[in-house]
């Protein structure tokens, strides 16, 4: 059983909030990584309001005893992304910034019979060390109160951020009154809305990719980058030499065309140098990364050079470890 706490007061709560300040620099350090691989983003944090810690925290607190758990969601980050198969990178983004907890994280994956909310909620440690992040928060929080020295980021697409939203204020907020087996119709009806969303997510990248193929086959180089890659490129315009390369040779550019994009958007964001992600940086990138054409490679810029050496230098490492 876990030691006994103070009763929360708000005036007191709202106190110790007010010297928190560190939930702009957390998402700061998120926002760098997803913009250095251009992914489609929006990005919210929040400090928890006073008076929601102090009901959450009175309203949870014979659970938390009872099971020897804290609060994990003081600070909260909420990463909104355009399209579903940047998810897996968004997370892995995630873990190589922060350490995740986990056995406390939520990643939920239905069975194949039934259709539910999907939850990808990875709760952190606070980063100690030379940003001192858990140091700039109160010690009376952890001393004095259930609250652990995590923070929780959810990763959601925009589709289902809108569901989210909808349905925490619905029925979240009132579970017990939802579980009543009256509520079952209507239950399924809102999950049924959320694997409606599930299936368009799906079908966006699903079209996307066959419009990457169409403009393959039709040899529209810029085109088929910018619907195979998804990303912010600021720069669709492909340097003359680069051009006709792929131009002329069908097997290399057959080779660009299945390029691994997870692969590439997350060592993009890992790259020891901000790259400007115009097209032809990009295919250089690229090609260093996972094709190697030594033509290709004979101009092959120095900043491109080392970032590209620096992340599978760090695989290899995360691989023996």
């Amino acid at each position: 059983m876990g030691s006994e706490k103070k009763i929360p007061k708000l005036e007191k709560i709202n106190e110790l909030l007010e010297k928190i300040n560190l939930e702009k620099d957390l998402e700061e350090r998120l926002k760098k990584r997803l913009d250095k691989a251009g992914i489609y983003f929006h990005i919210f944090t929040r400090k928890k309001d006073p008076k929601s810690l102090c009901e959450k925290l009175i309203r949870k607190d014979e659970k938390y005893r009872k099971e020897n758990r804290k609060l994990q969601d003081l600070i909260g980050i909420r990463i909104v992304l355009y399209y579903a198969d940047d998810i897996p990178i968004c997370e892995k983004i995630v873990e190589s910034i922060f350490h995740v907890r986990r056995e406390d994280s939520e990643k939920d994956r239905p069975e194949i019979d039934e259709f539910k909310p999907v939850r990808l909620n990875l709760v952190c440690d606070i980063p100690e060390g030379e940003d001192r992040f858990v140091e700039r928060i109160p010690q009376e929080l952890w001393n004095d109160y259930r609250i652990d020295k995590t923070f929780e980021i959810q990763i959601r697409t925009v589709l289902s951020e809108g569901w989210h939203e909808v349905e925490h204020d619905v029925r979240y907020k009132h579970t017990e009154e939802w579980e009543n087996p009256r509520y079952y119709d209507f239950n399924r009806k809102l999950n049924g809305i959320n694997a409606t969303l599930e299936v368009c997510d799906n079908t966006i990248v699903s079209i996307l990719e066959a419009l990457a193929y169409q403009c393959y086959k039709e040899g529209k180089l810029a085109e088929m980058f910018r619907y195979k890659l998804r990303t912010r490129i600021k720069d669709e315009e492909i340097k003359p030499e680069l051009l006709e390369q792929l131009t002329d040779d069908k097997e290399l550019l057959k080779k660009f065309f299945r390029l691994e994009r997870e692969e590439l958007l997350y060592a993009l964001a890992s790259s020891m140098h901000v790259i400007p992600l115009n097209l032809s940086n990009i295919i250089y990138f690229c090609n260093a990364l996972q094709i190697n054409d030594e033509h290709i490679n004979e101009t092959l810029p120095l900043i491109i050079k080392e970032s590209v050496e620096q992340c599978k230098e760090e695989e290899k490492n995360a691989i023996s470890i």
